[in-house]
Parts: structure tokens; sequence; C-alpha cells
């Protein structure tokens, strides 16, 4: 089942507390999916009504950092806690990480590495998927160019699906706003506040 709504900017994995919750109009997977390579693992969420967050800006750059070398990569998401508890966390985490090169993460999946994946030195589980890997660059922007789509053990590689060469997808979904793609009437992720 998809899903029914979204919380848009909130700090707690489960209640009301903060953020938005708006229901989801449509939801369109990318049409290169598939669950035997996890090639282009994200969706796009159309929101019924407006979220008053502000959008995140996309990085449609195949390499997230190829413009220049981001300042800061942050992974934002609401997996294990405590690898001794395995317990949940109650409130979104935030950690600070780096980008691999795909010579680098193919050291740990082999010839198996795509284009369209964004290896991070972060771990990911099943509670994570779906949550953002973003850049901040050097006039403190915040960028999205991930979308968590799988991982394995804590000691390798967390693999995103790479917002860049998922441009032709998601482009027709987005509109101008100041000069810079924006995703206001998306359900992609829309950052807390710090």
């Amino acid at each position: 089942a998809w899903a029914t709504w979204v919380s848009v900017g909130s700090h707690y994995s489960v209640g009301d507390k903060d953020g938005e919750r708006i229901p989801v109009a449509n939801v369109t997977v990318h049409p290169r999916f598939t669950f035997d390579s996890n090639e282009f693992n994200l969706a796009v969420l159309e929101l019924k009504t407006p979220s008053s967050a502000p959008p995140i800006p996309l990085v449609w750059n195949a390499d997230a950092t190829n413009n220049s070398p981001p300042t800061s990569t942050w992974v934002y998401r609401y997996g294990i806690a405590s690898k001794s508890t395995a317990q949940l966390p109650k409130h979104l985490l935030q950690s600070n990480t780096r980008i691999l090169s795909n010579v680098e993460c193919a050291k740990f999946y082999g010839s198996s590495v795509k284009d369209s994946w964004l290896c991070a030195e972060s771990s990911v589980n099943p509670n994570d998927i779906g949550g953002p890997l973003t850049v901040v660059d050097a006039l403190n922007n915040e960028f999205l160019v991930g979308v968590a789509s799988w991982g394995k053990s804590g000691n390798e590689p967390a693999v995103y699906a790479r917002i860049g060469t998922a441009r032709d997808f998601i482009e027709p979904f987005v509109f101008e706003t100041n000069g810079t793609n924006s995703t206001q009437n998306l359900g992609t992720i829309v950052l807390p506040q710090k």
C-alpha cells in the first residue's frame, strides 16, 4: 500500500507534535525501478495541498560534488539509534557523513555499483529508506542529492538513489521558484529547521 499522507518538517517519528500532515494525491514510482537491481529506487509523492515548509533545492548534476566539494554531508533518519538496544528513536536523527566515489563504493559492492547509486559512509536500515542525503555548500545552502535506498551491515556504505540521474523523471513534477528548481508541491523530504 502506498502512503496516504506525509509528515512534512516533523522532528518526531510518531504523532503530530510538530510539522504538517498532508494527504497524498498521487504516487508515481520511477519507471526504471526494479527490485532486482535497486536502481532508481524513488517515487514522487504529489500532495493534495501545498506545504508551508520551505522546499529543499535538488542537485541535478549526476556527480553530487562536481561543482564544488560540499562543506558537509548530512543524513536524516529515524533508524535504529543504538545498536546495543535496537530501539527506534523518538526524534529525527541527523548525522554527518561522507559521500563515496563509485570506485570507493565498488570496494564493498563490486562491479554491481550503478551510476544511479550514490554511496555514503553511513549505514541504512529499513526505517531509513526514503530519507534524505544532503550536502551543504560554502554559502551554507543545503541541497538534496540522494534518497536512502538500501544497505547491508553497519560496516558497509549506505546506497542512495542519486537525484541527478533521475532528473528526467523528477523534473516534470517540479516548478521554478526564484530561478531554482523547487519541490514545494511534492512529498519530497522537507528538512526541519536546525
